[in-house]
C-alpha cells in the first residue's frame, strides 16, 4: 500500500496516570506511522496531564485537550471533532496496542473498499500486565454463543490470501467479511479498543450518545456503523484489554444501566428502519431480540432490588417468546424478601470476582 492515509487515534481518559503512558507509547510505536493520537483528558485529578505534556515533547503526533468531566462519550465525541485522518481508531487509555495492529487493519481497508470498520480479538491483562486470558472477545461478549466467529460472516480468508506482505507468524490468521447488522441486534460483537473505522462511516454514524454515561454507549455506535457498510474481524488479538480494576464502565455496579441502555438502543434501532432492505429484522427476529433484552433488564432490575420493574420485564420477555425457565426464576426472585435478594446479589458478585468469565453478556457488562 503506496499511499498511507491519516489515522486518528481517539483516546479518552479520566485518571488513568498509572496506564496511559503506556497506551499511548504503543499507538506511537505502530508500524503504520502515519497517526495522530487525541488525548482527551475528561477532568482528571492525578498526574495525567503531566505525564501527556512529556510524551508530547518526544512526539508531536500526541495531541492533548483538557475538559471537565462528561464522560467517556463526550471525550471521545470531542476527539472525533478535533480529528483530521481519514481513519478513526479508538483506544481506551489503560489499554495497549500491538505492534503490527494498525497496519494490517489499514491494509485490510485497502483490500476491502467497501468496508465500513475493522475489529479484532483482544488478550485479557490485569492491573501488573500479566495475561489472565489469551482470547477474551467471545468471553466478554455472550452474542458469540449465538454466532460463533467462525460462522459469523458469509465467507472467510486466510490473512495470507489477502496481503502478499503479511507478516509470517500472522498468515494463516482468519479474517472474516460482509454486513452483521441483524447479528448485531442480538448483542454486541465488536470491542470498541480494537475498532479502525473510515471517517466518513464515523461522520454517518453521528457522535456517541453522552447520556448513556454508565454503559452502553459503544454498543450503540458499533450498531449504528454496521447500518452503512460491510465489517471485518481480524480473529486474533491485537490489543491487551485490562480486566479487573474497579474504575471499569464495565463494573457489576453499572450491570443495571449497561441493561437499560441496551433495551433503549433496541428500541430505537427497530422503530428506524435501515438503508437497506435486506438488514432489517424478520418479525420473529424482532421479538427474540426484545425478549432478550427485557429478560436481561429483568434480571438487573431485581439484582439492584427493584422487584416489580423486573417483575414488568420478566412477563414481557414471556409474551415476546422467551424460554420461561429463566423467566420464572427470576420471577420467584423478585417475590424474595429483601434480605434474601441481597444475599443472592452478594454471592453473584463475590463469583464474579471469583471469576472474569462472568462478565459475558449480550454487551459486554456483567450477566
Amino acid at each position: 500500500m503506496n499511499f498511507r492515509p491519516l489515522v486518528s487515534v481517539v483516546v479518552p481518559t479520566f485518571n488513568r496516570a498509572r496506564h496511559i503512558a503506556e497506551a499511548i507509547e504503543s499507538a506511537l510505536a505502530q508500524s503504520w506511522d502515519q497517526l495522530e493520537v487525541l488525548v482527551v483528558d475528561d477532568g482528571s485529578t492525578d498526574d495525567t496531564a503531566d505525564i501527556v505534556a512529556d510524551l508530547i515533547r518526544r512526539d508531536d503526533r500526541v495531541r492533548y485537550f483538557a475538559q471537565p468531566n462528561g464522560g467517556v462519550s463526550a471525550a471521545r465525541n470531542r476527539a472525533l471533532g478535533e480529528a483530521q485522518g481519514a481513519f478513526i481508531a479508538f483506544l481506551d487509555s489503560d489499554d495497549a496496542w500491538l505492534p503490527w495492529k494498525l497496519e494490517v487493519q489499514m491494509e485490510l481497508f485497502w483490500r476491502f473498499p467497501q468496508a465500513a470498520m475493522c475489529w479484532t480479538d483482544m488478550e485479557a491483562v490485569d492491573a501488573n500486565g500479566v495475561q489472565q486470558f489469551p482470547r477474551y472477545l467471545r468471553l466478554m461478549y455472550s452474542n458469540y454463543e449465538r454466532f460463533p466467529a467462525e460462522q459469523l460472516f458469509p465467507r472467510y480468508w486466510r490473512l495470507g490470501e489477502l496481503l502478499t506482505d503479511a507478516p509470517a507468524d500472522l498468515s494463516q490468521v482468519r479474517v472474516g467479511t460482509g454486513n452483521i447488522y441483524r447479528r448485531m441486534l442480538f448483542g454486541n460483537l465488536v470491542h470498541t479498543s480494537t475498532v479502525v473505522l473510515r471517517r466518513a462511516i464515523a461522520q454517518r454514524v453521528g457522535l456517541f450518545d453522552e447520556s448513556m454515561r454508565r454503559g452502553g454507549e459503544d454498543f450503540r455506535y458499533h450498531l449504528r456503523t454496521c447500518r452503512y457498510g460491510d465489517a471485518m474481524l481480524l480473529d486474533i488479538p491485537s490489543i491487551r484489554y485490562r480486566v479487573g480494576e474497579d474504575d471499569r464502565i464495565t463494573h457489576p455496579r453499572n450491570n443495571l444501566y449497561f441493561a437499560r441502555n441496551y433495551l433503549r438502543t433496541l428500541k430505537e434501532e427497530l422503530a428506524s428502519p435501515p438503508p437497506e432492505r435486506d438488514l432489517a429484522p424478520t418479525y420473529l427476529e424482532r421479538r427474540a431480540i426484545l425478549a432478550e433484552a427485557h429478560q436481561w433488564l429483568g434480571d438487573a432490575e431485581v439484582n439492584d432490588g427493584y422487584s416489580i420493574r423486573s417483575a414488568w420485564h420478566c412477563l414481557r420477555s414471556l409474551w415476546l417468546g422467551a424460554p420461561p425457565r429463566h423467566a420464572i426464576k427470576t420471577l420467584i426472585k423478585s417475590g424474595l424478601p429483601q434480605p434474601a435478594t441481597e444475599w443472592l446479589r452478594a454471592k453473584k458478585r463475590a463469583q464474579h470476582t471469583a471469576s472474569l468469565r462472568d462478565v459475558r453478556s449480550p454487551i459486554g457488562g456483567v450477566k
